[in-house]
């Protein structure tokens, strides 16, 4: 995968972060990732809650639920020993799910950074960047559905644009995109090294209908169908839940260390639209320096057998040595031809742009080449 390579650090990840202030609470649903979420419920009408995250990269964005306000909201941030600053940004008019702060390029190594008067804002999930020194064995990969290393074929549909969670939410897909398609056929494939895998995306709680996708994993075939009829949970509580996002449709978490090939597979879709927003997985690599690149696409060389054949079939003739030698006579006189031929007009056109230099009627000597210069 080329460019930067980030992994995602869940708020449950208490070995990484702080919370501060007060009492935080976990909120419990499936929209979220990993199906919670922290936010400061005492802070409501309070300027001191406050989290912090130490963690090796060299940025961090965090995403997580923004309330609806009548001002805009401003953070207090403070990135290790530096100055604290504001960073600030206009709450919508919905309850939102978004990245709501990203910090600066930070030099690689660990840094700290706290957050204070989270007042209006809770916290779903980290991304950090990693660095040449971030050890990565420990951490989850997330790869956006737009990383080049996702090949698709078919009619898929990039869109930008906002979804529903529910009638008074909003929602925002990682990185602001997703991959969408309504097509059976349509594929995507993914190279990775790893031992585990995961697909993401957002699915329609609210639409009747169903899609079938199968996965393949290197050489194992995997079907699943997804369907919302009218006894669906989520369908008899559209209120709750119209569009869900940091849904998993897919999931291996037993893979053999190494590199592994996901292919995705529209196989039938009725009246539903697949969404893809992210994959992550488990790296098998320790770090950016020693990740192996599996992602260039090489064309294969020809088999033994192949080459052995045809060096040995007796249809294939020998050019004989006269015929070698016919062909390198011939080469060199039309070399020495066409070379001559050359030099009679680059020294005719000299000729006459000199003249024409004498005369006036020429401002400037056309560019000169090589030949022009001998002559």
């Amino acid at each position: 995968m080329s460019g930067e390579l980030l992994y995602i650090v869940d708020d449950t990840s208490l070995n990484a972060m702080a919370f501060g202030g007060g009492q935080w609470t976990t909120s419990k649903t499936k929209k979220w990732y990993n199906g919670t979420l922290m936010w400061p419920r005492f802070a409501e009408n309070a300027t001191d809650a406050r989290f912090s995250i130490t963690d090796l990269g060299t940025s961090i964005a965090f995403t997580g639920n923004v309330n609806p306000s009548n001002n805009s909201v401003i953070t207090v941030v403070t990135i290790d020993d530096n100055s604290p600053y504001n960073t600030s940004y206009d709450n919508p008019t919905f309850e939102s799910c978004q990245q709501w702060y990203q910090s600066p390029h930070l030099d690689d190594g660990v840094h700290t950074i706290q957050l204070d008067n989270m007042v209006t804002t809770s916290v779903d999930f980290m991304v950090v960047s990693a660095g040449p020194s971030t050890p990565l064995l420990s951490q989850t990969i997330i790869m956006d559905d737009d990383d080049p290393s996702i090949t698709y074929s078919g009619n898929w549909k990039r869109n930008t644009e906002p979804f529903h969670i529910t009638k008074g939410s909003i929602g925002l897909p990682f990185h602001n995109g997703t991959h969408q398609s309504t097509t059976p056929g349509d594929t995507a494939s993914v190279h990775f090294t790893g031992n585990s895998v995961a697909v993401y995306g957002i699915f329609p709680w609210v639409t009747l209908g169903s899609v079938s996708v199968t996965y393949t994993l290197d050489n194992s075939n995997s079907t699943k169908t997804y369907t919302v009829t009218p006894s669906s949970p989520e369908f008899v509580n559209s209120k709750e839940l119209l569009q869900q996002p940091n849904f998993q449709f897919f999931s291996e978490g037993s893979l053999a260390p190494g590199n592994h090939t996901l292919s995705i597979n529209i196989t039938e879709i009725n009246n539903l639209t697949f969404v893809m927003d992210y994959l992550t997985y488990s790296p098998s690599f320790n770090s950016l320096t020693t990740k192996p690149n599996i992602t260039t696409p090489t064309t294969p060389a020809p088999s033994t057998s192949t080459s052995l054949q045809a060096s040995s079939s007796s249809s294939t003739s020998t050019p004989s040595k006269n015929g070698y030698v016919g062909g390198v006579v011939g080469g060199v006189a039309g070399v020495v031809v066409t070379l001559a031929l050359a030099l009679f007009i680059v020294y005719k056109r000299r000729r006459r742009n000199l003249a024409l230099l004498r005369e006036g009627g020429l401002k400037c000597v056309p560019y000169l080449t090589i030949l022009d210069i001998l002559l």
